[in-house]
């Protein structure tokens, strides 16, 4: 809670300054950027990531205008950075555009990085209380990893790796089902009403996540805890080690 407090000051005294002061990264209109009063009960949400189609920022900029557009729902802070791919930061641009159009407070709230800095990557990851992981595929996956470390709790679509190292509302919140990237066939998880394609699965999953922000504290604490005390190394009981020696010996994992 402390490192957020001193995130959430830090990124307001930014935008008062007009611009953030680190190389080699831009903030996309720090005028219409400003943090709210009370950081402390108002969700920041976060992402670290390399701009490029397999991490899902389509999912997330559709995702996020639902997430805005809620009546009754909370209005986090959304705070990204990235670099890469040209189209997946004008598609960000656009994202907060619109929704500046609907609602311009709301939007005032979405702090767009374009660049990379080490030291921002690090503040953001142990800064806030989501780390939105919406990848149509990731091997095994080292941002959920890294969030976790610092009690920032992934929020992901449930997809390869990111199955393997989250487990659901004990240390993040990860989607109930997941859709064909290509040909959106629903491929894990049974159909539910309402959510048709990986878009609606993770604004149904940030939305999960949100409300018990809202709801149950004490479990949103409970779960960084959780998420900070776990061990990925390889030689942790009945860690990579051991499953992948189980592997080998019996054909299946222990």
């Amino acid at each position: 809670m402390q490192n957020k407090a001193l995130f959430a000051k830090a990124l307001g005294e930014m935008t008062k300054s007009g611009a953030p002061d680190l190389k080699g990264v831009t903030l996309y209109k720090p005028e219409e950027c400003e943090m709210p009063d009370d950081t402390m009960n108002v969700p920041i949400i976060t992402s670290v990531g390399r701009f490029s189609g397999q991490k899902g920022y389509d999912y997330l900029a559709k995702a996020m205008k639902q997430i805005y557009s809620q009546k009754d729902g909370v209005k986090p802070v959304l705070v990204m950075l990235g670099s890469g791919e040209k189209e997946v930061s004008d598609g960000l641009h656009k994202m907060k555009d619109a929704i500046a159009k609907k609602d311009p407070e709301a939007a005032k709230r979405i702090f767009l990085f374009d660049g990379f800095s080490a030291p921002l990557a690090k503040a953001i990851r142990v800064g806030g209380d989501f780390m939105l992981i919406p990848s149509k595929w990731e091997p095994c996956g080292l941002t959920q990893m890294e969030s976790m470390a610092g009690g920032n709790l992934p929020v992901a679509l449930a997809t390869c790796g990111l199955v393997d190292t989250i487990v659901d509302s004990k240390d993040g919140v990860v989607s109930d089902v997941f859709y064909g990237f290509k040909n959106n066939e629903l491929i894990y998880g049974k159909a539910q009403a309402g959510i048709k394609n990986n878009v609606d699965a993770f604004s149904a999953t940030l939305t999960r996540a949100l409300d018990t922000f809202q709801n149950d504290p004490d479990k949103i604490k409970a779960m960084a805890i959780k998420a900070m005390e776990k061990d990925f190394s390889w030689a942790t009981p009945n860690g990579p080690l051991s499953q992948y020696a189980s592997l080998f010996k019996t054909g299946k994992v222990a």
